[in-house]
């Protein structure tokens, strides 16, 4: 083969891609102006005001720099306020434990001196004690009937009004009324009598 057939092979190829490059050109330029227009305008808004994009950038740099540093000092404000109210339950915890100390030193005073007191009842004669458990408050005086032993309890009892007798001696869960064969009304004159069942 020689070189003007070769030239005519050539330009024959060359002829046929154009036209075949021809027939596609238009759909690929259509394309690729579709995917570069965003490039374009970014590109067009670049090579008009690339100082304006640089301060807009930097602007929002330092925008984006007064966040972060707001969020650190919350941050720090947060822990501090953390650290303070950790110090705080603590401190409440610890004064917690000291009242329930001092409520349980408390109750054992009172027991041993409830203790102390009975003692005193049942070395007392009935008709006394009796007149100084009705002078005292209810509540001390149901305690220490509570320590004191039954026969004496029952003695102290005895020489008491009988309403006075009927309502320590249910407060210390003895019902004497029903043993005694009072009614509920002679036992407890506060209280209204129940109506009659028909």
């Amino acid at each position: 083969m020689n070189v003007s057939m070769r030239v005519r092979i050539a330009f024959s190829l060359v002829a046929i891609l154009v036209v075949l490059i021809a027939g596609a050109f238009p759909a690929w330029v259509a394309e690729s102006e579709e995917k570069a227009k965003p490039a374009k305008v970014m590109d067009i808004g670049l090579a008009k005001d690339p100082i304006g994009l640089l301060d807009a950038m930097e602007k929002r740099r330092l925008a984006q720099d007064e966040r972060d540093k707001l969020l650190e000092i919350r941050e720090a404000d947060l822990k501090r306020l953390e650290e303070k109210m950790n110090k705080r339950i603590t401190a409440l915890e610890q004064l917690r434990d000291a009242i329930r100390e001092d409520l349980v030193q408390e109750k054992n005073l009172d027991d041993a001196n409830i203790k102390r007191l009975a003692k005193i009842f049942v070395s007392m004669k009935p008709k006394a004690a009796a007149a100084s458990l009705m002078a005292m408050d209810r509540e001390t005086a149901v305690k220490a009937l509570k320590v004191v032993p039954e026969k004496v309890a029952a003695k102290i009892l005895g020489k008491m009004d009988v309403r006075e007798a009927v309502q320590l001696s249910e407060a210390i869960g003895v019902p004497i009324a029903a043993k005694r064969g009072l009614s509920q009304e002679e036992a407890n004159p506060t209280q209204k009598p129940a109506p009659p069942i028909n």
